[in-house]
This record gives structure tokens, C-alpha cells and sequence, in this order.
């Protein structure tokens, strides 16, 4: 018997679960290490309690529910997952599972527990449906008649009212536009009928009129002897990627008609020179009539290209830009062209060279007009100069343009600009309020459009510019952006910002521009407010300095907090809010390339709180690089 128990007590010690006697009234008779260790108590601390004293209050009235079940000899024994507070007063879910022990005579003694730590597992869980949620995932299942079941993101995705059973097949396809339904309805019967796996991009307009897209993945299931008898799948709401997609479409159709259209030869090559687009002029200038150059290799179009030619491509393709004032083109029929040219590489997303621009000038006429100049007296040199003249008037044209081409398009806005204000300022008398207006918007145009060129260039420069990371004390920097808005929040917002030094590692300019977007945006936001305030504050984490800007603006709803830090996204019209819908984005670039992260929370008229964390400043750091 003295083994056995020698057994039991190591058994009970060593287990690899909490198990517990506890009396019929809650107190721990006998607690094993397992769970004195879970619940951060010592044996004497814990036998001093009771399980009512350490079990969450909202999980105690179901696990006494149990308890009186149990009592009362309808069960034998019970689980259920609850919540205990340990010592620290952290929440620790763990699965219960009770039984009642009974003395000889039937009356019940006391109960042995066995709790299991599944704290991990619910984090998981947790983890799991938030992933869900946040890419608007859900899972379905439909066996093709009547049994149909929905998860909740699905509900979300078309609008439905949870509290509805899930659509049925008539009402599914009401969510649908017609072309939409045709095509995902003829999947899904092919999925049930031959087992064809499918996807299916498809666009559903919800009840209050909103569209959206979706795509919907399914297979089939099978029974043991392979019959299928009923499929399942997934449906995600793809629609921020569908209107990225479709604007991507739209700009790339853009460009090829403002390139198609220039006013100037040009034609644009991958790194196998052949031919992604190009404009009217190139194929006049060539006199390559009307056939399509798309995909084409250019040294198939023009056969007489020798290896000169070639090594200064080969050349450009290797990032070098290279041009010539004058060159001359024997073609393949003899005839001679003079040509001013240039060529460009042109960069991918990734920094990478993708091909080469060229952009040529047929001067053959006026290469011919030179010549016959040069052969004329003294008499003709007004008209040589004249001449010269038009020649660098069109130059600089040229070189406007490429520079234009090559990502710098300010130039032709400043010419909108120009001409519409001589519009304005000469010939406002001869238009109507509509003409007048009209002007006003174009100039209003042009503006934003130059705003978001430098937006625009200054993401482009942050995603590729070297940012240095050294010691800055953001409470300085706050004050210096503090100063620059100086004339935007006198007498108008009340700013709270009483911060200690706060050595943080990062780039300068790179933290000045974020601190400046972050409070013009939070001065643009509250300006309504009977009384704008803004605040800054801080807190010290893990080695790492929080910085929060906090408003008291018109806010907005958090299922739109990940989507106004991407670019060209904005949650209000432009007329009420002017700006590009680049700050944001260029924001948290900054920030994610000096190693933090940026967050917000706010909620629709309670204003915003905008957060970011960056690497503190450690003197001993500054200490290893003296020595």
C-alpha cells in the first residue's frame, strides 16, 4: 500500500496537468506543482482559497451551474472551458473537468479536477479569426439543395443581417450581378456534378446599393465511396485589390494614350527591345505606316540597326542615359535621316531597370537647311540666326518633354497653370459664369495634381533614398514641426505637448516629414471642432519609445484603420478635406524603414489618435561606437 501511495503522490506531482481535491464547498484540499505553477500562487497561497476566488466573474455563475448539476446527480462529471486570475492578476483560460467523489454511503465527499492550460490555443484561435476578419475571409458550405451554412465574415461580405439564415439559392443569386451569377453558378454546378475544383472572380451589389467584389474558391465532398454530396469553399471580399486593379488598368491606358499622343517620336522598350508602346509621331517620323509595333523586336523593324547601335542600348539598359544633338540613319532603302535623340532607362517597382525610352527628333530637314546655309554669303546670317533660334526653341521643347517622360511632369502642369491663368487674367470679360468657372477648376486641377507629383516623388524618394539611423531627441524635433505651423494653430487649436527628452534612433528629415503629416492632418480634422485640440504624448516599452498625437476631429470608423495608410486612399471628398491621400501611406513608410511601426484608433466624431513606435536610444550604444 506504501508503494502505491509512493506511486500516486509522484504521479499526481509530476502530471503534466493541474489536478486538484477540492470540498464541497470550494476550498483546495490538495493542489498538485502543475497547478500552483499555472496560477503563479504557492501551495499555502493557493490552499488558502477557494476556486471561486481565482475563477474569472464571468465564467463563476456557469462553472457553480455545473457544480449543482454535478450535486444534484444529474451528471456525473463536467468540463467546460473558463478563465482563472492568476496571482499577477493576468487571465489564463484552461479546460475544466470535474468529477464527484462519493462516500460508502452515497453521500458526495469531495471533487477531483483536472485543469488543462489552453491558453495557447485560444490565442491561436483568436489569431485565426482576427486573420479572418482582416482579409474578409469566409468559409461556406452548400450541398447543393437545401443545406446551406455560412460563416460570420460571410454574412459581412454581403451585407446580411446575422440574425437571417444563411440566402438561399434564389436569394444568393440577387446579391449578384447577373454575368457574375452566370458564371459562378455554372462552377458551382460543374464542381457538383464532376467534382471541378473552381474560382471565380465576381461582383455582388449588397442591399443598400454598394458593390463589391469577391472571389470564390470551392471543391467538392465526397462520401466514403467518392459520390460527391455536397462541395465547400471560401469567399473573400477582393475589392480593394479589384479597384486597384481596375485603376492600375485605367492609368496604364492613360499613359499609353498621353504617350500615343505626344508630340515628339517616342517609343518605349522592355529589356528584349521589343516594343510596349509608342507614339503617332514615331511611326510618321519612320514611315512605318499603320501597322501595330506592339511586342515587335525593334531590330526586326528596323532591320539596318548595326552593332553600334546596339552597345548604346546595351548601355542604357545598364541605367546609363545617352544622347546626341544630331546622328545620321541609313535605312534600309538608302535614304538618309538626321535624327537628335536621347535614350533613358525606365525603372520597376523594385528599382530594377525594365527596358529603355527613346525619344528622337527627325532633323533631317533642318540638318539640310544648315547645309544649304552654309553655302550662302554674309547676307543670309539673320536667317541663320533665326534659324538657330527655332532649333533651341524646339530643344528646350524636347528636353521639357523628356523630362516630363522620365517622371517629372510638372512641366506641362505649370503650362495648364500658365495658360490658364492668362485665360483667366486676358479674357475673363468674353466668358461666361460657366467659362469662368470652368477656369477655376482647371487651375484648381493643377494644383492638386502638383500636390500629389510631390507626394508622389517624395514616396518614390523614401522608398529609395538611404535613411540614417542615428540619435534624435523626438521631444526637440516635436517642438521644431510645432514652430513651422506656428501661423495654422495660433489662437486657433489649443496644443498640449509637455514631453521629457526622448532619444530615439531614426533619420531626421524622415521623422520631421511623418510628425509633419501626422498634425496637418490632425489641425485639417479638428478645425470643425467648437475647440481644436491636439495633444502629444509618450510611453517606454520593451527598449522602444511610443509617440501618440491625439485630435479631437470628426474621427472615422476603425474597419477603415489599415486602409488610410495605403496610397491614394481617403475617407473624405476632396472638397472638404483637400489632399493627395499620400501622407498617410508616406508616413508609415518612413517609419517602417527606421524600424517601427505606426498605428491608430478613433471612432466616427471622437477624433483620432495616431501612434508610432521607434527603437530607444541607448547610451551604451553611443559608448560602443566611441571605442
Amino acid at each position: 500500500m506504501s508503494k502505491s501511495n509512493s506511486y500516486f503522490q509522484a504521479a499526481f506531482e509530476q502530471a503534466t496537468v493541474g489536478i486538484a481535491i477540492i470540498s464541497l464547498d470550494g476550498r483546495w484540499l490538495c493542489v498538485n506543482h502543475k497547478l500552483c505553477a499555472m496560477l503563479g500562487y504557492t501551495r499555502d497561497e493557493l490552499m488558502a482559497l477557494t476556486f471561486q476566488d481565482v475563477t474569472h466573474p464571468d465564467d463563476l455563475k456557469a462553472d457553480l451551474d455545473n457544480t449543482r448539476r454535478i450535486l444534484g446527480g444529474e451528471v456525473s462529471t463536467f468540463a467546460m472551458e473558463k478563465r482563472y486570475i492568476r496571482k499577477d492578476g493576468s487571465v489564463i483560460w484552461i479546460n475544466l473537468r470535474a468529477s464527484l467523489v462519493r462516500k460508502p454511503d452515497d453521500t458526495p465527499d469531495y471533487f477531483i479536477s483536472i485543469i488543462e492550460n489552453i491558453q495557447s490555443r485560444k490565442e491561436i484561435e483568436a489569431d485565426f479569426k482576427e486573420a479572418k476578419r482582416i482579409a474578409c475571409l469566409g468559409h461556406w458550405t452548400w450541398n447543393g439543395a437545401d443545406k446551406l451554412t455560412w460563416s460570420s465574415e460571410v454574412y459581412t461580405i454581403y451585407g446580411r443581417d446575422p440574425a437571417l439564415p444563411p440566402a438561399n439559392d434564389h436569394e444568393t443569386a440577387g446579391y449578384y450581378t447577373a454575368e457574375s451569377w452566370n458564371r459562378l453558378s455554372a462552377a458551382m454546378q460543374k464542381c457538383l456534378s464532376e467534382g471541378s475544383v473552381f474560382q471565380c472572380d465576381a461582383e455582388i451589389v449588397r442591399q443598400d446599393g454598394s458593390h463589391r467584389w469577391v472571389i470564390t474558391r470551392g471543391e467538392a465532398i465526397r462520401d466514403i465511396d467518392g459520390r460527391i454530396i455536397a462541395m465547400h469553399g471560401t469567399t473573400q471580399d477582393i475589392t480593394a485589390r479589384k479597384l486597384a486593379e481596375m485603376a492600375l488598368q485605367e492609368s496604364r491606358e492613360q499613359l499609353r494614350l498621353f504617350i500615343e499622343h505626344a508630340p515628339a517620336a517616342l517609343a518605349m522598350f522592355d529589356r528584349e527591345m521589343r516594343y510596349l508602346t509608342y507614339s503617332q509621331r514615331w511611326r510618321t517620323d519612320y514611315r512605318l505606316d499603320d501597322r501595330d509595333l506592339s511586342g515587335m523586336s525593334h531590330y526586326d523593324v528596323f532591320p539596318e540597326i548595326g552593332e553600334e547601335w546596339k552597345a548604346l542600348h546595351r548601355r542604357c539598359l545598364n541605367g546609363e542615359i545617352i544622347h546626341a544633338e544630331e546622328d545620321r540613319l541609313v535605312r534600309a532603302d538608302g535614304s538618309v535621316q538626321w535624327l537628335r535623340w536621347e535614350i533613358r532607362p525606365w525603372y520597376q517597382g523594385n528599382g530594377t531597370v525594365g527596358g529603355i525610352v527613346m525619344l528622337t527628333e527627325d532633323i533631317t530637314r533642318q540638318k539640310q537647311t544648315e547645309i544649304a546655309l552654309q553655302q550662302l554669303n554674309i547676307d543670309l546670317e539673320e536667317r541663320i540666326a533665326s534659324r538657330t533660334t527655332e532649333l533651341k526653341a524646339l530643344n528646350q521643347s524636347l528636353e521639357s518633354f523628356v523630362y516630363s517622360v522620365s517622371h517629372d511632369l510638372k512641366a506641362p502642369l505649370r503650362g495648364v497653370d500658365g495658360y490658364s491663368r492668362l485665360l483667366e487674367e486676358d479674357y475673363a470679360d468674353q466668358l461666361d459664369d460657366e467659362g469662368c468657372l470652368f477656369i477655376r477648376n482647371i487651375r484648381a486641377g493643377v494644383q492638386q495634381m502638383n500636390a500629389l507629383i510631390n507626394d508622389l516623388l517624395a514616396y518614390s524618394r523614401m522608398e529609395r533614398c538611404q535613411l540614417e539611423s542615428a540619435a534624435l531627441d523626438l521631444s526637440a524635433l516635436v517642438g521644431q514641426v510645432l514652430a513651422e505651423f506656428h501661423k495654422d494653430i495660433m489662437n486657433r487649436v489649443e496644443i498640449i505637448a509637455d514631453l521629457p527628452p526622448l532619444m530615439v534612433k531614426g533619420d531626421r528629415d524622415g521623422l520631421a516629414m511623418v510628425l509633419r503629416n501626422l498634425l496637418e492632418n490632425a489641425i485639417k480634422f479638428s478645425r470643425h471642432a467648437a475647440h481644436p485640440r491636439i495633444e502629444f504624448g509618450f510611453a517606454r516599452d520593451n527598449e522602444r519609445i511610443t509617440l501618440w498625437i491625439r485630435d479631437n476631429g470628426i474621427g472615422f470608423d476603425m474597419k477603415y484603420s489599415q486602409r488610410i495608410f495605403e496610397i491614394f486612399e481617403r475617407l473624405h471628398h476632396q472638397e472638404d478635406y483637400p489632399g493627395t491621400g499620400i501622407g498617410l501611406a508616406l508616413a508609415r513608410k518612413a517609419i517602417h524603414r527606421m524600424g517601427g511601426q505606426i498605428w491608430v484608433q478613433s471612432a466616427p466624431g471622437e477624433g483620432a489618435t495616431f501612434y508610432f513606435h521607434l527603437p530607444e536610444f541607448q547610451p551604451s550604444e553611443f559608448q560602443e561606437k566611441q571605442e
